[in-house]
C-alpha cells in the first residue's frame, strides 16, 4: 500500500448570498421515506440515491406490530413503485421487531443494490442481521428464511447468515461493499489467508473478491472504487483511512471519501472523525476544503457539482443542505421558493442533470427546535 500525504488548498470564503447568478430549483415533495443515519456496519449510508430520472428510497409500511421498510423507485409521472411487495410475516409475534428493505445505489441498467435489515427485541432476546442484496430490472432479491419472504437468493455467494450490504454500483454491473468475512462460511476468490473481519467486497461477473479490511462505498464506471480501510477491524480507530483503488493498485489518504465521479473526483471530508469536518473534493491527488464551517459531502456527479450539508452556526435550523460548484457555496434554502417553516437541512444525491434529493424538515414557529414534519424532495433547475 502507499500512503500519500494529499495538499490542502484554501478553504471558501462563506455561503453565497443571492445574486443574480445564484441557481434557481423548482422542488417537488416526494411520498418517500429516506433511509437515514448510522448502522451497525458503519456505512454512513442514507439509503437512497439518483442515477437518471429515477430515484430510490425506503418507504416505511405497518404490519401489525411489524414495522417494515420497503425499497421503492420513484419517477416523476409514475406512481411510486416498490421492489418488494410481499407480506412480511412476524419471527415473534410477541417481539418488538423491525424489518426493512435499504436500496444504497443504482445504475442506469435500472439496477438496484442495498441491504436488507431485521432487529428484534422480546423475551427471547434481542439481536439484528443485514444481508446484501440486488434487485433486476424490477425483480426483487429476498430476505434472508428467516425473514420468510420467498424469492430469489440475496446477492450470489452471500450465506443468509453472513452480516454484508451491497452501496454501490456501476453501469458494468459491478457492485462494491462489506461483508463480515469468515473463511468458514464464505468463498471468494483469493482470500485474505483466513483473516476474518469486516472487509470491502468486489462483486464482478457473480463471483466475490475481497479487497482490503474496511468497507467500500462507492465505484464508478472505470471501476476505481473508494472506501475506508482498518487494519484493526475498528471503523471508528485512529487508524481508519480513506482509500482509492485503482486496478489493483491502493492509495491511501486522511480524508473520509462519500462518493467518486468517473473521472475519478472523491467527495469528501476532513479530518477524517465527524465531530468537526470540514466538505473537501479530491482531484488530480489534492483535496480542496469546501467550507470553513462544519460541513459535510454526500454526493457528486460527473460536472464538478457537489452537494451536502453546512452548519447553520445555532440558526433555528441546525444545518443547511449546500450545493458546491464552480468554487462557489450555495445554501439551498435560498435557491428553491419554500413555504413558510419549511427548511432544507442536507442534500444526499445528485444527478449528471443537476437534479437534487433533498431532506427538510417543518416547523411552526422559527424559534421551535422540533421539527413537527419531515420531507424528502427533489429539486430540479429551474
Amino acid at each position: 500500500m502507499k500512503l500519500v500525504v494529499l495538499p490542502l488548498l484554501l478553504p471558501l470564503a462563506s455561503i453565497c448570498s443571492c445574486s443574480a447568478d445564484t441557481p434557481r430549483y423548482k422542488m417537488t415533495v416526494l411520498p418517500l421515506n429516506f433511509m437515514g443515519g448510522y448502522d451497525q456496519l458503519d456505512h454512513f449510508n442514507f439509503g437512497g440515491g439518483i442515477k437518471g430520472n429515477s430515484v430510490i428510497g425506503t418507504q416505511t409500511v405497518h404490519q401489525g406490530r411489524l414495522n417494515s421498510g420497503r425499497a421503492a423507485v420513484w419517477q416523476r409521472g409514475r406512481p411510486m413503485r416498490s421492489l418488494d411487495t410481499t407480506p412480511i410475516t412476524p419471527r415473534d409475534p410477541n417481539s418488538s421487531e423491525y424489518a426493512a428493505l435499504i436500496p444504497t445505489a443504482l445504475n442506469r441498467r435500472g439496477e438496484c443494490v442495498g441491504y436488507s435489515y431485521y432487529t428484534f427485541s422480546g423475551a427471547g432476546g434481542s439481536g439484528h442481521s443485514e444481508t446484501a442484496c440486488f434487485w433486476q430490472a424490477g425483480q426483487s432479491a429476498k430476505l434472508p428464511e428467516d425473514y420468510r419472504i420467498p424469492g430469489r437468493a440475496d446477492l450470489n455467494g452471500f450465506p443468509a447468515d453472513t452480516d454484508s450490504a451491497a452501496l454501490a454500483i456501476n453501469d458494468s454491473s459491478e457492485i462494491v461493499g462489506s461483508v463480515t468475512y469468515d473463511p468458514h462460511q464464505l468463498t471468494v476468490d483469493d482470500p485474505p489467508a483466513g483473516i476474518a473481519g469486516t472487509h470491502a467486497f468486489l462483486c464482478r461477473r457473480g463471483k466475490i473478491k475481497l479487497l482490503w479490511p474496511g468497507i467500500a462505498l462507492g465505484i464508478n464506471n472505470r471501476g476505481w472504487i473508494v472506501g475506508m480501510s482498518d487494519t484493526n477491524d475498528d471503523l471508528s480507530s485512529s487508524d481508519v483511512r480513506g482509500i482509492l483503488w485503482r486496478n489493483g493498485h491502493i492509495t491511501l489518504f486522511k480524508m473520509r471519501p462519500a462518493a467518486i465521479s468517473d473521472s475519478g473526483e472523491i467527495a469528501g471530508n476532513i479530518p477524517f472523525m465527524e465531530d468537526d469536518s470540514k466538505a473537501c473534493v479530491w482531484r488530480q491527488g489534492r483535496v480542496t476544503r469546501l467550507s470553513k464551517q462544519i460541513s459535510h459531502a454526500y454526493a457528486l456527479n460527473n460536472k464538478q457539482q457537489v452537494v451536502g450539508e453546512i452548519d447553520g452556526e445555532a440558526k433555528p435550523f441546525s444545518t443547511h443542505a449546500v450545493l458546491w460548484q464552480s468554487g462557489r457555496t450555495y445554501d439551498l434554502n435560498h435557491c428553491v421558493r419554500l413555504p413558510k417553516g419549511w427548511a432544507l437541512n442536507k442534500a444526499i444525491g445528485i444527478n449528471d442533470s443537476g437534479w437534487i434529493i433533498g431532506e427538510g424538515s417543518v416547523r411552526k414557529t422559527p424559534k421551535d427546535t422540533q421539527a413537527v414534519k419531515t420531507f424528502t424532495c427533489l429539486l430540479t433547475p429551474e
